[in-house]
């Protein structure tokens, strides 16, 4: 119930705000709730450990790297879901600063039509 400046208020051009939610078949109201029904839902910490290793390896995870997930999400959930940990983890992981080999067809040769600024070939 806060706006886009911090400040508490509890209606919003003369409604009440209602921050409570339904997902799926889970109800909550307020952050409290929300917080409750992150910690109850186990999907909640191999979705954070995949979108933190996705965000900063620059690419999404592929198949081969499910492995890695499981280990890094097992390691959290080990360290107490603490995000500091956590992203130690991931950035001590060598395998942080690899990128995956490119995907069968998608590989095009470097000089294949390339063009410098004045538009003519090399």
């Amino acid at each position: 119930r806060f706006d886009g400046l911090g400040q508490f208020r509890t209606l919003e051009n003369g409604a009440p705000i209602d921050v409570s939610a339904d997902l799926g078949s889970k109800k909550f109201s307020g952050s409290l709730g929300l917080g409750q029904y992150m910690h109850d839902d186990p999907a909640v910490p191999a979705c954070l450990v995949r979108r933190a290793m996705s965000y900063g390896e620059g690419h999404s995870p592929t198949r081969i790297e499910s492995k890695r997930i499981a280990d890094q999400t097992s390691a959290f959930a080990a360290a107490g879901y603490r995000w500091a940990p956590l992203m130690r983890a991931l950035l001590s992981d060598p395998q942080f600063y690899s990128a995956p080999a490119p995907e069968a067809g998608r590989v095009q040769a470097a000089d294949s039509g390339a063009r410098n600024s004045s538009g003519e070939g090399r």
